[in-house]
């Protein structure tokens, strides 16, 4: 009993920590994919009540009440993830994903993409496909990169609108 007795301030701190299953301090999970996560390609990702397992060929969705599995975008066989990212901008969630795609020809050049999904309930909706970077890979091995392209996603007050830019390029949804 003394035992018992002892342990109930540490579990007492866990529980106010939020270390209970189906709370929102799952340990371990974040909003970006570390780049151990990224050169594996399985990452977990969470955010509100969202949390993303997100794998070279799906996506898993939990969103505290459903889930469903939904399909990665489609970049090649050689696909190299740079980023994965969920964000909430105002009352709406996005994961933003860039991958160099598979080498396309002779000259071994492939691209950046800065792709957008707005998460709607468990829905996986594609708002954008961007080229940010292009590369070339040498004979050594190693890259020749251009200029990367400055983008992103700003919210905007009217109308729960999210603006997104990249270099000169701009829109919304």
């Amino acid at each position: 009993m003394q035992v018992l007795t002892s342990f109930l301030p540490f579990i007492f701190w866990l529980a106010l920590l939020g270390y209970g299953e189906g709370t929102l301090a799952t340990p371990g999970l974040m909003n970006v994919c570390d780049p151990h996560e990224l050169s594996t390609k399985n990452c977990h990702i969470q955010m509100g009540t969202y949390q993303l397992h997100v794998r070279e060929k799906k996506i898993h969705i939990n969103n505290g009440t459903w889930r469903a599995v939904e399909n990665m975008p489609d970049l090649g066989e050689k696909v190299e993830w740079a980023g994965v990212q969920l964000r909430k901008m105002g009352q709406r969630s996005f994961v933003e994903v860039q991958a160099w795609d598979t080498p396309s020809n002779e000259a071994s050049i492939s691209s950046l993409h800065w792709m957008v999904f707005e998460l709607q309930g468990v829905k996986w909706l594609q708002k954008l496909d961007k080229i940010v970077q292009k590369r070339r890979k040498l004979q050594d091995g190693q890259y020749s990169y251009d200029k990367k392209s400055d983008f992103g996603l700003r919210p905007h007050s009217k109308a729960n609108q999210i603006h997104w830019y990249m270099s000169d390029e701009k829109g919304k949804f």
